[in-house]
């Protein structure tokens, strides 16, 4: 088990330094909270060694209260015209969707209708779409990115 979890580490620090050169992000705080933005897109492989190199993790919604300060984060910083990378995969199993790598199993969702669905069996990750629903999607597709605390 510590085998697989050291390579499942090595293989997203790999496809992280592949994706991303340096990418540009903005910082800021929301309730006292430490928010990074990024200003491109990138896949989430990418996204979570970015939020990770900088000490973060990538959005993480675990609860209803989580979903709606999500919300007011978009509103207020007008992102809702975005799709950004949320923590949550089934890269472990691919069957249990969990919050990040090895990470715990999802108690909490915000589907939209119908999903996940698994499209051509490739769709492992979940982004937050513009109304802040999730929807699973192709981990190599590349959407923005939020880390925070």
């Amino acid at each position: 088990m510590q085998l697989a979890n050291l390579f499942l580490l090595i293989f997203v620090i790999q496809i992280y330094n592949l994706e991303a050169d340096d990418p540009e992000y903005e910082t800021s705080s929301f309730n006292r909270d430490g928010i990074v933005f990024s200003v491109g897109e990138m896949n989430w492989f990418a996204a979570y060694g970015f939020c990770t190199q900088l000490g973060m993790k990538l959005l993480t919604l675990q609860s209803s209260v989580d979903n709606e300060v999500f919300k007011k984060i978009a509103e207020h910083y007008k992102l809702q015209e975005k799709y950004y990378w949320l923590a949550a995969n089934r890269l472990e199993d691919d069957v249990t969707f969990r919050w990040g790598l090895r990470g715990p199993p999802l108690s909490f969702g915000n589907w939209i209708l119908g999903q996940p669905d698994n499209t051509e069996e490739v769709e492992r990750c979940v982004r937050a779409e513009e109304n802040h629903e999730w929807d699973d999607e192709d981990c190599f597709t590349k959407h923005f990115v939020i880390c925070h605390y």
